[in-house]
C-alpha cells in the first residue's frame, strides 16, 4: 500500500481502542499538502460530536500507524467527493515525535495526480475492504469506459472492471469507496486518475459482483477543488523536471556548496532584472517568450530559479526551471497537467543554445498546442547566435513569431553583478557572511582551519564583477589550507583563485576524507592510481573527462574512462561508478548523462583547461591528450557536448581555439591538425555551429572549420536540389551554411575565397525564392546585401552596385508588406548601397540614398531609441561624408 493511502474512521470507532470486525471501513488518500480525498458518503456520518480520523502509515516508520484528526473542508454532492483537511484542534494519536497533526500529514508523500485514463488502461484500486487489516488491499483491473455520464449528464466518471473484487469480497467492496484509482504515469510512477465511488447505480447486482465499479475522474475534480488543482500543479512541476537531489556518496563538496541550487547565499543584486521579469510575466499577453543572456558566472541560473520560486510561492503560477527541453512525452504529460491545474505556466529553459533550435521550436509547438492558455517561456543562454535569430528554418525567434508569440525586441542582458567600488565591497562582505557557516561546517569535517579575519581579494579587478567569482574568492579566503596537513599563503587574485578552489575541491572531495585518509570509495576505484602527485593528476583527468563529454549509459562511461586514462576495463568500470556518484545531478532536471559534470560551469571548464595545459607541459603524445584520446570512441551526443564545452572555454582562452583548429604549433596534435579535423563527417555538428557566439575573435577559425565540416557532411548525402519538393531541407541548410561561411571567411581575412561562396549562397536562395517567394525572399535579400559587401572588399566595386541595388529593391518590397519587421533591414541596405555608389564615383546618386537611410533610422529611433540610436549616428556620419 502507498504510504499516502489510509483508513478513514469515526471518533466513536477509536474510543474502544481496537477496531472490531463490524466497524465501518472507509478509505482516503493524501493528494496535496495537508489535504486528502475520499468519497463524500464515507464522511457523511461525521458531525460536530463525531470527528473523522485518518489512519496512515507513520511517516518514516514502515510498520507504525498514526491517526490524524481531519475534517471536511470542501465537498461536492454531485460528484460524491469530499476534501479533507487536518483539524488543528485535535492531537494526532499513535505518534511519539511531538509533531503537530498538520506537520505529520504534510510529511506524508502525496499520491501524484496524473493525466486522464484511457479505455483498456490497466489500473489498480487501493483501499480497506471489510476483511482487510491495516495493511489494506489492492485490486488490479482495467478501464472499461473513461467517460461514463453520471448524475443526469452533469459529470463524468470511470467505469472499472475488477474481477478480483468479486472473488475476494462477493458481498461488495464496502470500505473500498474513497480509495485512489492508480495508473502507471510518466516516469513509470503510479498516478491517481480517479477516486472510487460505488457500484454503477444502473447495473444489476450480478454485474456488480463481477467487479464493476465507478470512479470519479480526477480531472473533473480539479474544476471544483483547489486542493486537486494544487496537486496537478505540484505533479506538473515534478514531471517537467524539478527532481530532488540525491544524497552524495562522499563528503560534501565545496563546488556543490556554491551551486545555484544549494541556496547557501540569499538572492541579491539582480533586483532590477527580477522586477523586469515579474512585469513581463504579468503582462496581458497569452503567450510570451524572452531570451536572457550573460557570460558565465553572472547568476543567470540563480535569477531564473529565484523567479520560479517567487511565482510558485504565490500559488497562482506553475513555474519550473529546466536544464534543456526534456523528454517530449514527459513534456506532453506535464503540459497536460498544467492545463488541468488551470494556472499560467512559466518554463525557464537553461542552456537553451546547446539544445538546438529544432528542439526548442518543438517545445514551442507543444506549448501552443498542449499547454495552458497562458504561458511564458524564458530561454537562458550565454549569447545569441543562429540558434536564436537565424533564418526561418533554424532560428527560434522566427519560430516564436510565426506562432504569434510575443517576444521583446532585444534579449535581457545580465552584465556584471556589481560595479567596482563600495557596492562590490558590500557584495563580497555579504557573500562572505552567508558562506561562513557552511564553510566552517565543511572545514570541521575535514580538519581545516577557518580564518577569523579572511583577506580581501583585489575587488577592483573586472573579474570580480561576476557573482561566481565573488563566491569562489570568499571560500578561498575562509580556508587557508589547500592540502591536508599543509598551509599555504592565500592569494586571491583572479589569475589563481579558481585553481586554488580546484585544489580544495580535489584534495577534500575527490581524494581525502580527512587530513590523513583517502576516501574509501576513491581507494576502491583508483587503487594505486590515486597515490602521490601523479595520482592527483589522474583523478583530475577522470573528473575532467566526465565534465567534458558525459555518458548516456554505463557502457559509455566505462569506455570514456578507459580511453581518457589509458587503463584496463575492470578498473575503468570501478572509476566510472565513482564518477557517477561524485556529484548530484542539477535539480532543474535529470539530464541525459549519468556522469554529472563539475559545476558551476566555469569551474568545470577551468578544470578541463588545467588538465589540458598539464598534458601539454608533460609532452604527452598527441593521441593521449584528453579530447583527442576520446573523440574516436565518442557518441554523437558526447562529441557535441565536448565541442560545446571546449568552445565555451575558448571564448576566454585563445590557445584552446588553436587546439580545435590547427594545434600543431602547440605540439598537441602533430601533423593531424586540430580536433575538428579528427571528427568524422558522419557526425552532425549543426547544434554546435548554430550556438557559436558572434563577434568573438578567438573563435573565427573555429567557426570557419565548423561550417566547412557541415558543408562537407551535406556533400556526402544524396544530391538534393532546391527544386526537389519532397526534400528541400538540404538546399535550405546549404544556403544558410554558405552564407555563414562567406561572412566567416571574410572575418578571418580570406576575402577572395569568400566571394564564390557568397555567390553560391545567392544562387541557392534565389532558387528557393522561386519555389516559395514568401518564405525565402528575406533570406535572398540578406544574401544579396552580404554579397555586395564581399565584392566590394575584393575591389569588385562596379559589380557590387547592381547587387546592392537588388537587395534594396527586395527589402523595400518586404517593408511595404510589413513595415515594422523589415524597415530596419531596408535602412541597412540603403546605407550599404549609398557606400557602394560612392565607391564607384556615383556620389550624386549616393546622396538621396544616404538621406533615405538616415530618415529610416530616425523613424525607428523614435520608436526604440536605445536599439536604433547607434545606427542613426552611423548613418548620419556616412551621410555627412556623402
Amino acid at each position: 500500500m502507498h504510504q499516502g493511502v489510509g483508513r478513514l474512521l469515526l471518533d466513536s470507532e477509536l474510543r474502544g481502542g481496537s477496531i472490531g470486525p463490524r466497524a465501518t471501513r472507509r478509505t482516503a488518500f493524501v493528494v496535496a499538502g495537508g489535504h486528502a480525498l475520499t468519497a463524500r458518503h464515507c464522511s457523511s456520518d461525521a458531525n460536530g460530536k463525531d470527528l473523522l480520523w485518518l489512519r496512515l502509515p507513520a511517516p518514516g516508520d514502515e510498520f507504525g500507524m498514526v491517526d490524524l484528526p481531519v475534517r471536511v473542508v470542501d465537498e461536492d454532492t454531485a460528484l460524491d467527493i469530499a476534501v479533507l483537511g487536518v483539524d488543528p484542534g485535535r492531537v494526532a494519536r499513535g505518534d511519539t515525535s511531538g509533531d503537530s497533526a498538520a506537520e505529520l500529514l504534510g510529511r506524508v508523500p502525496p499520491l501524484p495526480v496524473g493525466v486522464p485514463a484511457a479505455a483498456g488502461e490497466v489500473i489498480r484500486t487501493q483501499g480497506y475492504p471489510r476483511d482487510a487489516r491495516d495493511g489494506g488491499l489492492a485490486f488490479t483491473g482495467k478501464v472499461v469506459d473513461p467517460a461514463v455520464l453520471l448524475r443526469k449528464h452533469r459529470v463524468y466518471g470511470l467505469q472499472l472492471q475488477i474481477d478480483e473484487l468479486a472473488a475476494s469480497v462477493p458481498h461488495g467492496p464496502g470500505g473500498h469507496s474513497g480509495g485512489p484509482v492508480l495508473a502507471t504515469g510518466a516516469g513509470q510512477a503510479d498516478v491517481v486518475v480517479g477516486v472510487v465511488r460505488a457500484y454503477p447505480a444502473d447495473e444489476t447486482r450480478e454485474y456488480a459482483v463481477g467487479g464493476s465499479l465507478l470512479a470519479s475522474r480526477v480531472q473533473d475534480l480539479a474544476e471544483r477543488f483547489p486542493a486537486v488543482r494544487d496537486a496537478f500543479a505540484q505533479h506538473c512541476t515534478e514531471v517537467l523536471g524539478q527532481a530532488s537531489t540525491p544524497a552524495m556518496a562522499q563528503a560534501p563538496s565545496l563546488a556543490t556548496l556554491i551551486r545555484a541550487d544549494a541556496r547557501h547565499t540569499r538572492f541579491f543584486g539582480r533586483e532590477p532584472e527580477l522586477a523586469q521579469l515579474h512585469f513581463w510575466c504579468a503582462t496581458d499577453d497569452a503567450r510570451a517568450a524572452m531570451l536572457m543572456t550573460g557570460p558565465a558566472g553572472q547568476g543567470k541560473t540563480r535569477l531564473a530559479r529565484h523567479l520560479c520560486e517567487q511565482l510558485t510561492t504565490t500559488g497562482q503560477w506553475i513555474a519550473v526551471p529546466l536544464r534543456g527541453v526534456g523528454d517530449s512525452d514527459g513534456m506532453s504529460a506535464g503540459l497536460a497537467m498544467a492545463a488541468l491545474a488551470q494556472r499560467p505556466l512559466l518554463l525557464a529553459v537553461d542552456y537553451a543554445a546547446e539544445y538546438g533550435a529544432r528542439h526548442l521550436r518543438a517545445l514551442v509547438d507543444q506549448l501552443c498546442t498542449q499547454g495552458p492558455p497562458r504561458w511564458r517561456l524564458l530561454l537562458i543562454a550565454r549569447h545569441t547566435g543562429d540558434w536564436w535569430d537565424g533564418d526561418i528554418t533554424t532560428g527560434v525567434l522566427a519560430g516564436l513569431r510565426a506562432a504569434a508569440v510575443e517576444v521583446p525586441g532585444d534579449p535581457l542582458p545580465l552584465a556584471e553583478l556589481v560595479a567596482a567600488g563600495d557596492d562590490r565591497q558590500d557584495a563580497y562582505d555579504f557573500i562572505l557572511g552567508q558562506l561562513r557557516a557552511p564553510v566552517a561546517a565543511f572545514a570541521l569535517q575535514h580538519g581545516l582551519t577557518v580564518r577569523a579575519d579572511p583577506p580581501r581579494p583585489p575587488l577592483q579587478r573586472p573579474e570580480y564583477g561576476s557573482a561566481l567569482m565573488l563566491h569562489i574568492a570568499a571560500v578561498c579566503a575562509l580556508l587557508p589550507d589547500s592540502r591536508p596537513g599543509t598551509r599555504s599563503a592565500v592569494r586571491l587574485d583572479p589569475a589563481n583563485v579558481v585553481n586554488r578552489f580546484l585544489d580544495l575541491e580535489r584534495d577534500h572531495h575527490w581524494l581525502y576524507l580527512d587530513t590523513n585518509n583517502l576516501h574509501h570509495t576513491t581507494v576502491r576505484a583508483f587503487g594505486e592510481l590515486a597515490s602521490g602527485e601523479a595520482g592527483r593528476y589522474k583523478v583530475e583527468t577522470a573528473v575532467a573527462a566526465a565534465t567534458l563529454t558525459g555518458a548516456a549509459s554505463h557502457r559509455q562511461a566505462c569506455q570514456l574512462v578507459t580511453t581518457a586514462l589509458g587503463i584496463e576495463p575492470p578498473q575503468a568500470e570501478r572509476i566510472a561508478y565513482w564518477l557517477r556518484d561524485l556529484y548530484p545531478p542539477p535539480t532543474e532536471t535529470a539530464t541525459s548523462s549519468i556522469l554529472h559534470p563539475l559545476q558551476p560551469d566555469l569551474l568545470g571548464e577551468e578544470l578541463i583547461i588545467r588538465v589540458l595545459r598539464r598534458q601539454h607541459d608533460h609532452d604527452l603524445p598527441p593521441d593521449r591528450v584528453l579530447p583527442f584520446a576520446v573523440v574516436g570512441n565518442n557518441s554523437e551526443a558526447q562529441t557535441q557536448r565536448m565541442l560545446t564545452v571546449l568552445i565555451r572555454a575558448a571564448e576566454r582562452h585563445a590557445w584552446l581555439a588553436n587546439l580545435l583548429t590547427t594545434s600543431a604549433d602547440r605540439g598537441l596534435s602533430g601533423s593531424g591538425g586540430g580536433l575538428l579535423d579528427h571528427i568524422p563527417l558522419t557526425t552532425n555538428l549543426s547544434i554546435v555551429e548554430n550556438a557559436l557566439p558572434r563577434h568573438n575573435i578567438h573563435l573565427l577559425r573555429v567557426a570557419v572549420q565548423l561550417t566547412q565540416h557541415l558543408l562537407g557532411r551535406l556533400d556526402q548525402q544524396p544530391d538534393q536540389s532546391a527544386a526537389d519538393a519532397a526534400a528541400p531541407e538540404a538546399a535550405v541548410e546549404r544556403a544558410r551554411l554558405l552564407s555563414n561561411l562567406a561572412v566567416r571567411l571574410a572575418e578571418t581575412g580570406q576575402r577572395q575565397q569568400a566571394v564564390p561562396v557568397s555567390q553560391e549562397a545567392v544562387d541557392t536562395y534565389r532558387e528557393l525564392a522561386e519555389l516559395n517567394r514568401d518564405a525565402y525572399l528575406p533570406d535572398l535579400a540578406m544574401s544579396l546585401n552580404n554579397h555586395a559587401i564581399r565584392l566590394a572588399e575584393t575591389g569588385q566595386r562596379q559589380q557590387a552596385v547592381p547587387v546592392s541595388q537588388e537587395a534594396v529593391d527586395l527589402r523595400r518590397e518586404l517593408a511595404e508588406l510589413n513595415r515594422d519587421a523589415y524597415l530596419p533591414d531596408l535602412a541597412m541596405s540603403l546605407n550599404n548601397h549609398a557606400i557602394r555608389l560612392a565607391e564607384t564615383g556615383q556620389r550624386q546618386q549616393a546622396v538621396p540614398v544616404s538621406q533615405e537611410a538616415v530618415d529610416t533610422y530616425r523613424d525607428r529611433a523614435e520608436l526604440n531609441r536605445d536599439a536604433f540610436l547607434p545606427y542613426l549616428a552611423m548613418s548620419l556620419n556616412n551621410h555627412a561624408i556623402r
